[in-house]
């Protein structure tokens, strides 16, 4: 929420418009994931990140690596 406010320091008269449009937004968003028209987004990073950690847990399941 704070990165689409663009600011982390703002006061409740600002928050509150922000909140009801979140709000209004909710029921479709639900609707959407339940019928799998929307799927989550991942940043480019998180992704690269979590492909090694996945690559990395293959090997050490294969006993190709070990914790020492």
């Amino acid at each position: 929420m704070n990165g689409r406010a663009g600011s982390p320091n703002l006061g409740i008269f600002v928050l509150v418009p922000l909140f009801r449009r979140e709000a209004d937004t909710v029921d479709l968003t639900i609707s959407l994931v339940s019928e799998h028209a929307l799927k989550q987004e991942h940043r480019k990073i998180f992704k690269e990140v979590h492909g090694r950690l996945f690559a990395i847990w293959e090997k050490y399941k294969d006993d190709d690596m070990t914790t020492t």
